[in-house]
């Protein structure tokens, strides 16, 4: 069950939209909650994500959230047998918030807002 999504926003305070990696546009990206909250203490930016806070994350931030994303789809595709990977809902939501970080990290002043439900 999802519990929050993260959703990118421009400088200007305009939410923004990227290429969905399985087709389409996004404009949040969810769907691995439990790929966070399993790994949270490896990972100093997306860990201070939790389903019951909002936390923005800066420009500055979108790097190190990359290499977390990443490492998140590195950790999974060790684990082929976890429901999340199977379903595909859960590496297709990580890729949609790696194509936002990269964003972010392009556009100064840009953020990306996490909102637990």
């Amino acid at each position: 069950m999802e519990v929050g999504d993260f959703t990118l926003y421009s400088a200007e305070g305009r939410r923004v939209t990227v290429p969905d990696p399985s087709g389409g546009i996004a404009d949040a990206a969810g769907d691995f909650d439990g790929l966070l909250w399993r790994h949270s203490l490896e990972l100093p930016v997306l860990g201070q994500a939790n389903p019951h806070n909002e936390v923005e994350f800066a420009t500055e931030q979108a790097a190190a959230m990359e290499a977390e994303i990443a490492y998140l789809l590195e950790r999974e595709s060790e684990q082929p047998q976890r429901v999340e990977v199977r379903s595909g809902a859960a590496r297709r939501g990580l890729l949609r918030l790696r194509d936002m970080a990269r964003w972010c990290a392009a556009h100064e002043g840009s953020r990306i807002a996490w909102s637990g439900d």
